[in-house]
């Protein structure tokens, strides 16, 4: 047990980069396109009501009086709308996701329940969210010559 955590430790693994089943996947932010747009509202914004010259170059020099205010709540409406926009998208983008591993204390034993005879001599390094069902977790079994590997935790019987 200590020679593989060591092991992960040397190698700046996490247990979860120790499963053949789960490839990393590149990262991605599409979410950041709304985030920017909320920047250029607001700077938009900031340019129109506060800089005379680009507000008379637009609005001409004798607007009606109460256009800075509707430019103002125009463009708060479309900050609020663009933010709650930005907050469901990051939502959704990471509904998907798995969790990552979580290491195990020292000491854990482990036994694989198989359809024959169960069998022994592992210890339990990690478990993690498989994602597959709600409540549904793996565990990351390790044997000496066997090596590690993730099991369903309806398969494992750990113990003290």
């Amino acid at each position: 047990m200590a020679g593989i955590r060591q092991k992960m430790r040397e190698r700046a693994v996490t247990p979860s980069a120790a499963a053949p089943s789960a490839p990393a996947a590149p990262i991605k932010a599409p979410a950041m396109n709304i985030t920017l747009g909320s920047v250029g509202t607001i700077s938009l914004a900031a340019v129109l009501t506060t800089w005379d010259q680009a507000f008379k170059f637009l609005f001409g020099t004798d607007p009606a009086p109460e256009i800075r205010e509707r430019i103002f709540i125009v463009t708060l409406a479309a900050v609020v709308i663009i933010v709650v926009a930005d907050m469901l998208a990051r939502a959704i983008a990471s509904r998907g996701e798995r969790s990552g591993a979580v290491p195990m204390a020292d000491g854990w034993k482990a036994i694989l329940v198989t359809e024959g005879e169960d069998e022994g001599g592992f210890v339990a390094v990690a478990s993690r969210d498989n994602g597959a069902n709600l409540g549904g977790v793996d565990v990351l079994l390790w044997k000496e010559g066997k090596g590690a590997t993730w099991h369903r935790s309806e398969t494992v019987r750990l113990s003290r």
